[in-house]
């Protein structure tokens, strides 16, 4: 029983129990593995770790749990450490606990009692043992900023960028900005909080369980340490450098690696040949490192999760991923870190049969295992064969590698080392263990192009990394060109959007690349090519689509694509031996990196480009077939959005007026305005506009009819923005350009007509948008009576009368007004399949006529209606929602439901603001709305503000002398007066009728 038991303790040798004092034992036997192996200890970026010390207060450093020292080139590096099991980093005045944490990390850092902490190399560390994953998303991210800002000012200036950085980011700096004031006895500044944050790492160590990755990892150290790799001994010699500690703890000790080494051996653990292995002369052959190498914390740690996997010898590794994403630069950044780790550190080039030849046989002769006579080649294969299966400690790198039966003649099956692979082809997976290796992550980009130029960050750091997809490649080389040439950021970045390939195609001088962005993938474009024109068809496609997220759909068989789906299987699975795209086989979705598709673009003639961006608009154009009353579809043509939206600035871009691209540009823009992507779609509509026009200029030919619903389009958008003179413009255009056709229909007139009518309401020319709307109706009448297009008409109608009633105070006009909503509200209730989101839009218009009119409850019922047509279905999302909030947030108002209608006047304005802008005409609406409600509260200050607000952007838009704007300096001019009590006489009698 006392054996079983004896084994169960063995089985983990990283409990801690309650945490505490074993756990910060457990970590100082972490840093001692580290000392015995001499690796890079945690928390310090260089230097093999020289010496551990533990309890050091007595000299001075009140950050004294545990103090690393490590040694670069001369250059002794020191970590302070203090170790909490479990710590909130918080600010609240009950955690106790961190403030004292951090007043004692203030004192070391400023060496308030003697302790030696300087800032340039140095780190204070905080040891934790409960991961916290905002901490890990958001600190840590801050904490490294801080080490690539090029002053304080950058620093914090980055932080405050509302959509560069977040709340929680900005109020993990605020945390420790408090306490660090708290610990000074005065405010910091921010060149103290900068400096500060710089030195500071926060290191979670996951210790404790055996399966853990960080405990797998120390636990395979100590295995390779021993002759044997035997468990028990290894939890033997576990035991002596966790005792170590405790003993070194108690005494306040400090040990070094030859301390350490006589310690061990006085407890008769045999090591694997230390004093051999101390003066072993290490076979290494591996390029320049990259003193510039960046990030990569996540695939590192997989790759160390994998390579020193518990109770595995043997192990390969293969990194795979685009040509330029950077596996060549990590598998040299590992074997530098862990070179000592190993007693042979080999590269071997395998991009072709000779180069994998020559370095393998130059492996063969570093080893020296042969007479001083000539060796044959041969001979010298089955030395390097044979020490490789009798010898562990080595790693063998084979780089550029795609075909694995290509290394199989030079590696035994019984390995005993390690061998580390880069490859493009993500087919390897059936031979070994595989990562595939992403682009930066966005930080990183921007830390590194920050930290290679040594500029200050700015918001054009951003955008360079984003158009450049964040690739590593791309990214070395902009760096390079932006230091070599002496160009700033904005600079390198204007010239990337005129000349891209021109750049991709540069070669600058940099020591961590040799070829360029263009050539890195020139050599797997023409290995495509040579085995099959679907492939290379498949990729001229993508190069015309957004770049994620495509759907594998698009390559189903059709009249434009003629191959089956076998011959699509295979075109991508050759893309995929390259690394050219990646696959979702779970989303069923492709995606291709940006600067693969300009690569493919520019070897593309302007032709192929034309027939490419044509055969693809057809066939996404059966996909695209949007329609407002389908709703359940509408996720299927979201999917679509992006490649619709990237094909055609293609089109615009390469001069692609065919009819089809203009259909799309259509459907495109009516989803977005009825989607609420209003800025996205005016945006669009303002390119496109702009092109056409640029056409007409020259005379070019443009397809009137597509044309003519553009313009209809766009006036919408323009009207929904507040610009009516421009909109009314677009309308008209519209009306001449229909008028003009030789075959022109009666529904297109009517529907051209409408639109203008709209728009001249909201010019407040009632009498002239009734005419035009009545001509409809009887050109409607003389022909077919369509009912959606009558629909359309009668609410209109009743749309104008009731704004033209509430102008001039025209009771007869309302009553016409009630008379064609309640006309419209009863075709909707006659027509077999009805247009439900049209009756919303009908209940609400409506609902608004009976505020004006008083009638609240009546107006909260037929604006209630409108609401649940909408969210019944799916249109939670769009701006129309955010009209219905308003409305009940004014019929709420009247009811006194003072609370209720606040929240749905929020409703409105976040919706509002999101997807027009907050400086649109529709928030400055709603703001007056929230005014009127604050006055009727009583709360004077915050409706002087509010309507302060709407009034800047009524003047903006609208300008000085519309309705809208005087009205509102009426308000305000009234709520002044309650504040100052002074009168404005010419406001009184409208905050009256307000009340």
């Amino acid at each position: 029983m006392k054996e079983t038991n004896r084994d169960s303790a063995l089985s983990n040798p990283f409990s801690t129990g309650n945490g505490g004092v074993k756990f910060e034992n457990l970590v100082g036997t972490t840093y001692l593995v580290d000392l015995l192996n001499k690796s890079i200890p945690r928390g310090l970026e260089l230097g093999l770790t020289k010496e551990v010390s533990f309890q050091q207060r007595f000299s001075g450093a009140t950050v004294d749990d545990i103090i690393v020292s490590s040694e670069d080139q001369g250059v002794i590096r020191k970590l302070f450490l203090q170790i909490k099991h479990d710590l909130k980093f918080s600010d609240a005045p009950s955690n106790i606990i961190f403030e004292s944490v951090i007043k004692d990390a203030w004192y070391t850092f400023n060496n308030r009692f003697g302790a030696v902490f300087d800032v340039q190399t140095d780190r204070i560390g905080i040891g934790i043992g409960i991961y916290n994953a905002n901490i890990d998303k958001d600190l840590q991210l801050i904490l490294q900023w801080a080490r690539s800002a090029k002053d304080a000012n950058d620093y914090c200036s980055k932080i405050d960028i509302e959509r560069f950085s977040s709340n929680s980011k900005r109020n993990y700096l605020q945390i420790f900005r408090s306490q660090l004031t708290k610990a000074k006895g005065l405010p910091v500044t921010d060149e103290e909080l900068w400096s500060f944050m710089k030195s500071l790492v926060v290191i979670y160590f996951d210790l404790e369980s055996l399966a853990s990755r960080e405990s797998t990892i120390i636990w395979n150290k100590l295995l390779d340490m021993l002759v044997q790799r035997d468990s028990r001994v290894a939890h033997n010699l576990f035991d002596v450098l966790r005792t170590a500690v405790e003993e070194k703890s108690s005494m306040a000790g400090t040990i070094n690696r030859s301390q350490l080494v006589d310690l061990i051996r006085s407890r008769g653990i045999n090591i694997k040949n230390i004093s051999s292995y101390e003066n072993h002369e290490q076979i290494f052959s591996l390029p320049k490192r990259n003193v510039y190498f960046t990030g990569r914390d996540n695939f590192f740690n997989r790759l160390l999760e994998s390579l020193q996997t518990i109770n595995t010898i043997t192990l390969t590794q293969v990194i795979v991923g685009l040509g330029g994403i950077g596996k060549t630069q990590l598998a040299i950044e590992y074997a530098y870190r862990y070179k000592d780790q190993y007693d042979v550190v080999w590269w071997i080039n395998s991009e072709d049969d000779n180069k994998l030849y020559s370095d393998y046989i130059r492996f063969a002769k570093q080893l020296k295992e042969y007479p001083d006579e000539e060796v044959s080649n041969e001979k010298l294969m089955d030395i390097a064969f044979d020490w490789l299966s009798s010898h562990k400690g080595w790693l063998l790198i084979f780089d550029n590698l795609n075909d694995w039966s290509k290394i199989e003649p030079y590696l035994p099956q019984n390995l005993l080392g390690h061998v580390l692979i880069t490859s493009r082809n993500q087919h390897l997976d059936s031979f070994s263990r595989t990562i595939q290796l992403e682009c930066f992550s966005p930080e990183e980009a921007e830390t590194y192009l920050v930290t290679r130029t040594q500029l200050k960050w700015s918001k054009e750091v951003k955008e360079l990394a984003a158009v450049l997809g964040n690739l590593p490649l791309a990214l070395a080389h902009a760096a390079a060109y932006i230091k070599q040439k002496g160009k700033s950021f904005s600079s390198y970045l204007k010239m990337f959007n005129e000349h891209k390939l021109r750049l991709l195609d540069q070669s600058p001088e940099i020591p961590d690349y040799n070829a360029t962005v263009a050539t890195t993938w020139n050599l797997s474009f023409s290995e495509v090519r040579s085995q099959s024109k679907i492939p290379v068809k498949l990729l001229n496609w993508l190069s015309f689509t957004a770049s994620e997220l495509i759907p594998r759909s698009l390559f189903e068989q059709n009249d434009i694509w003629s191959f089956d789906e076998f011959e699509v299987d295979n075109a991508i699975s050759i893309l995929l031996n390259y690394s050219l795209i990646d696959i979702d086989n779970e989303e069923q979705t492709l995606s291709i990196h940006r600067l693969v598709q300009e690569v493919i673009k520019y070897s593309m003639s302007s032709d192929s480009k034309s027939n490419c961006i044509i055969e693809l608009a057809a066939t996404i154009k059966e996909k695209f077939e949007y329609n407002t009353n389908d709703p359940v579809n509408w996720i299927h043509y979201e999917k679509w959005l992006p490649h619709t939206l990237a094909l055609i600035d293609h089109a615009i871009e390469e001069g692609v007026s065919e009819q089809i691209v203009f259909y799309l540009v259509q459907k495109t823009g009516i989803f977005l305005l009825e989607h609420g992507r209003h800025l996205q779609g005016k945006e669009l509509f303002t390119k496109v506009v702009k092109w056409i026009e640029q056409m007409e200029e020259k005379r070019e030919f443009v397809v009137t009819y597509r044309i003519a619903g553009l313009f209809t389009t766009f006036g919408t958008y323009l009207r929904d923005a507040g610009d009516y003179t421009n909109s009314r413009k677009y309308m008209e255009r519209v009306i001449d350009l229909v008028s003009k056709k030789e075959f022109v229909r009666y529904n297109e007139i009517i529907v051209a007509e409408v639109s203008l009518a709209q728009t001249l309401m909201k010019l407040r020319l009632f009498s002239d948008a009734l005419k035009i709307l009545f001509k409809s109706l009887h050109l409607l009448n003389e022909n077919e009576p369509i009912p959606s297009l009558k629909l359309d008409i009668l609410s209109s109608i009743a749309l104008s009368y009731r704004d033209k009633g509430i102008s001039e105070n025209n009771g007869e006009d309302i009553y016409r007004a009630i008379e064609y909503f309640e006309d419209s509200l009863t075709i909707i209730n006659e027509i077999e399949n009805p247009d439900y989101l049209e009756e919303a839009h009908i209940q609400n218009n409506y609902g608004y006529l009976c505020i004006r009119l008083g009638l609240f409850e009546e107006a909260f019922k037929k604006c209630n209606r409108a609401l649940q047509i909408e969210k019944q279905l799916i249109r939670e999302d769009v701006p129309r929602l955010a009209r219905i909030y308003n409305n009940l947030g004014m019929a709420c108002r009247g009811l006194k439901e003072y609370k209720l209608s606040e929240e749905y006047f929020t409703f409105a304005l976040e919706y509002f603001s999101i997807y027009y802008g907050e400086d649109n005409f529709n928030v400055g609406l709603v703001l007056n709305s929230i005014g009127k409600l604050k006055w009727v509260v009583e709360n004077w200050t915050e409706a002087q503000n509010i309507f302060k607000e709407a009034l800047v952007i009524y003047r903006r838009i609208l300008g000085e002398n519309h309705p809208y704007t005087k009205d509102t300096q009426r308000y305000l001019l009234a709520v002044q007066e309650k504040i100052t009590f002074e009168k404005y006489e010419d406001s009184r009698k409208m905050m009256n009728q307000l009340l």
